[in-house]
């Protein structure tokens, strides 16, 4: 952008709705994303920023291997219980890009807050242009459970330890164990 840029920058962001929708036994297919983008930019619908489906995904903690794994929407997986993380673009298009946009890295930094939890704003990848601007945000580890409860965790609650026990392999995460399979036995 040229340094004339009258735009108003919009330097926080918040959403709404999000504790609730993502549900163990639901189907994770493009529907449900753009019905959980949906519920979360009802709340702000007079703000000139949005959150993009199409740049949203979801993730699903593996304990075996201590990777998140990325679930496919086009796959029409059904979600269990485990840890998850999700990720999604703050936009500002169409004719709000005339008058606002995000922060450059170099000026005020940038908040993103979904009910009242801040998540990670990539402040390095924010693309500025005449008419939008964006950046990927990303939720903090979540569990959900068959209760349908959704937990904030830590990062400190990832962190997995292998242990061999009565000939078995299991694996340690935070206050539970898991066998080999992911199942968790305790």
């Amino acid at each position: 952008m040229r340094a004339s840029d009258k735009r108003s920058i919009i330097s926080s962001c918040a959403f709404t709705g999000f504790e609730n929708g993502i549900k163990v036994d639901m189907t994770w297919n493009i529907s449900a994303l753009n019905n959980l983008i949906n519920t979360l930019n009802a709340s702000v619908a007079t703000e000139p920023y949005r959150l993009d489906a199409e740049m949203s995904s979801l993730g699903k903690w593996d304990p075996i291997n201590a990777t998140l794994v990325v679930l496919d929407p086009y796959a029409e997986e059904k979600l269990t219980a485990g840890d998850y993380q999700f990720v999604t673009a703050v936009r500002i298009d169409g004719e709000d890009a005339k008058q606002y946009r995000l922060p450059k890295a170099t000026e005020e930094a940038l908040s993103v807050s979904v009910d009242a939890t801040p998540w990670t704003v990539d402040l390095s990848g924010i693309v500025i242009d005449a008419t939008y601007s964006y950046t990927y945000v990303t939720s903090p580890m979540f569990t959900i459970s068959k209760s349908e409860d959704v937990e904030l965790i830590n990062e400190d609650q990832l962190k997995t330890q292998k242990i061999f026990r009565d000939g078995h392999i299991y694996i340690l995460r935070g206050d539970h164990i898991f066998d080999i399979r992911g199942t968790m036995v305790k």
